[in-house]
Order: C-alpha cells, then structure tokens, then sequence
C-alpha cells in the first residue's frame, strides 16, 4: 500500500473507474477527513461527481468540499431480517468505520457523526445510543435525524395521532 493517507488499495484499483481514480487522486489523496455515516433506505445508488459519472460511492463532492467523508449503508430491511437485524448492521459498520476509518479511508475517527431519515433516523438514534454502551464507548459528535420515526405502535385505523392532527388541521385550513 502506498505512503499516502488515503491511497486506493491495488487490488481494486483496476476494478475503478479511470474518471473516479483521477479524481480521487487529485482531490482525496492527501486528506483526513472527519466521517459522517447516513442510514436511509433510499441511499442505495452511487452518487456523482463532476462530469455525471456515477462511480463514487464512498462520498459526494459536496461532502468533500466540507472536510467530510460521507458513507451510505445498506442494512438487512424487515420483514425477511427481523428486529434486531438493521441494528446489528448500523452498529458493527460503525464499529467497523470507527476501527478501520483511519486505514480504509484515512477518516478522522474521532469526529464521527451519524444521520438518517425515516426508519435511517430511528436507527441513526439507536446507533448513537448502543454506541455509548461499547467497551471502549465510541465517540459520535453529531447527529442528524430527519423526519425519524421513533413510534411502530399499529393503530385501530393505522394513522398516528400526529398524522391525524395534521390531516385535521389541514381539513380546517383549506
């Protein structure tokens, strides 16, 4: 493996995109960068970089102009992978992301900060949570939780009591 912080490992190197590895090797190379993990459903598709090529996968442009390394997981969804299978997986990746971030993707590990929205939310808070029972406990410095649902209760008609107020208020408004 190369000297640099963030070299490309050899052995994928080939498998890479030849627009992503001269962009990696011009903008990534030579940084540390703080990590922020998103858990969300939705966040299953490369993202882009300049010039529409869809092969970064690790982090957005956007993320990178801020000093961040961005990483999108996938989990094991309901109902084929019962609770606590999605927990499971948010908390060894970042178990994983905390142990290895420094040598994978030359991450600051000390500067972790998790988001998700939607059931990504609840397990983003969740994460955060467990993350502080760990031995050693590991540090997360922010969290970002978006329209997070944190009630699974079934109700008689299926609505909560909070989409009912809205739904009501909506009705009163119009």
């Amino acid at each position: 493996m190369s000297d640099l912080p963030s070299a490309i490992h050899p052995d994928i190197l080939p498998r890479l995109d030849p627009k992503y590895v001269a962009f990696h090797n011009t903008h990534l190379v030579h940084r540390v960068l703080p990590c922020t993990i998103l858990w969300h459903p939705d966040i299953r598709k490369a993202l882009d970089i300049p010039g529409d090529s869809p092969v970064m996968t690790v982090g957005a442009v956007k993320d990178i102009n801020n000093n961040c390394i961005s990483v999108a997981l996938d989990y094991r969804l309901a109902p084929e992978n019962p609770y606590p299978a999605a927990v499971e997986d948010t908390v060894d990746a970042l178990k994983f992301i905390y142990y290895n971030g420094k040598a994978e993707f030359n991450a600051n590990v000390n500067k972790i900060a998790v988001g998700g929205s939607s059931s990504g939310g609840n397990l983003a808070a969740i994460t955060c949570l467990k993350a502080q029972e760990l031995t050693p406990p590991i540090p997360i410095i922010f969290q970002l939780l978006i329209v997070l649902v944190t009630e699974y209760l079934v109700h008689e008609d299926n609505k909560t009591e909070s989409f009912l107020k809205m739904f009501l208020l909506k009705r009163l408004t119009s």
